[in-house]
């Protein structure tokens, strides 16, 4: 295989990677919202613990998010770590080419402010 065809795959490995993370994220973002703006209207399917009112679940309005979708902070940790390791490959395939190469491909983007460290945003901690 060829060096701008090891920079190609990697990059499209990497898009892929990040492409994954924006839609878990977009998921995660519309149970956030609805837990924020409508917490009496939503409730999860595939849960144990404590039944919810009618109203809740059988509601036109309301929201239920299946709970086997929700990912869990390993699985998210998982995610990042593939990041890291795509994106550290597309940029070593990327520093690799030889200059005169380099005009014949698309550059690796600049990953977006929350590409550039997944997960590094503060927020919830735990505690």
């Amino acid at each position: 295989m060829s060096e701008v065809e090891d920079y190609l795959n990697a990059k499209n490995e990497f898009e892929q990677c990040a492409a994954q993370i924006e839609a878990k994220a977009q998921e995660i973002a519309v149970i956030a919202a609805t837990l924020r703006d409508n917490p009496g209207r939503m409730g999860f399917s595939n849960v144990g613990g404590p039944g919810l009112p009618t109203e809740a679940s059988m509601s036109p309005d309301s929201k239920n998010f299946n709970a086997d979708h929700w990912p869990s902070a390993a699985s998210l940790q998982g995610m990042l770590a593939d990041w890291h390791q795509k994106h550290g490959a597309m940029m070593n395939a990327w520093n690799a080419l030889p200059d005169h190469m380099k005009g014949n491909v698309s550059p690796p983007e600049q990953p977006t402010q929350s590409q550039q460290r997944p997960g590094s945003r503060r927020g919830w901690t735990g505690r």
